[in-house]
């Protein structure tokens, strides 16, 4: 039998071995726009979070400021609202002629009023509820024709800073007394504060309480 060489049929593969990249001919805009787009810059990440600070401070500034201009437009008991006074600290003065003072002698024949005390609620157009005090034997409920309004928030120097006013001398005198209470108005106020007769004349010393305490001649 004839055999004849069979020869296999061309072809145009080759085999070439693997071609090293020459590094100085990357492309360097491409590999930089690779990662601009895998990982956000961060010049443009601080710039998005001080824009967003910014904003949040000008929105809480406005919104004190909105605060501010509502409270100082209060200049009486009629513009309180039930809502107001729960969501602020809003204080009053009591007429000398409500029965809270009853056990007072005064030594004025002046309308005077007496505080500050914190208001609790507005019960309705007429009457209000007070904070008086820890006691329960007062009445917490004042007409309205015995109040007038204080201010929203307490004016520094606080009223009861006794220490204050002795080391500034502003103790004008007594104008209200009691068995164990005084009531004492100081210079340029047009309001009595109520303070524990030991404990003014503890604070003042005795010899300065004893001057002091002979303005009262005269209460009846």
């Amino acid at each position: 039998m004839d055999f004849k060489k069979r020869s296999m049929p061309k072809s145009n593969f080759k085999l070439t071995a693997p071609s090293l990249v020459d590094p100085s001919k990357v492309s360097r805009t491409r590999l930089a726009g690779l990662n601009d787009y895998r990982r956000p810059k961060i010049s443009n990440f601080r710039q998005t979070q001080s824009r967003t600070r910014t904003t949040k401070v000008d929105k809480t500034k406005s919104n004190i400021d909105e605060k501010i201009n509502e409270i100082d437009k209060i200049k009486s008991l009629h513009q309180l609202t039930p809502e107001f006074i729960k969501q602020n600290y809003v204080y009053v003065l009591i007429n000398y002629k409500s029965e809270f003072f009853k056990e007072f002698k005064f030594k004025t024949k002046e309308d005077i009023y007496i505080g500050p005390y914190k208001l609790l609620h507005k019960l309705d157009e007429e009457t209000f509820e007070v904070e008086v005090g820890l006691s329960t034997n007062y009445d917490t409920k004042f007409s309205k024709n015995l109040l007038k309004f204080y201010s929203v928030n307490l004016v520094q120097p606080h009223p009861r800073n006794l220490q204050h006013f002795i080391a500034t001398n502003s103790i004008e005198s007594i104008i209200g007394i009691n068995e164990t209470q005084i009531i004492l108005k100081y210079c340029n106020k047009e309001f009595g504060v109520v303070f524990n007769l030991k404990f003014v004349e503890k604070e003042m010393g005795s010899r300065e309480f004893k001057k002091l305490y002979k303005k009262c001649i005269g209460i009846k």
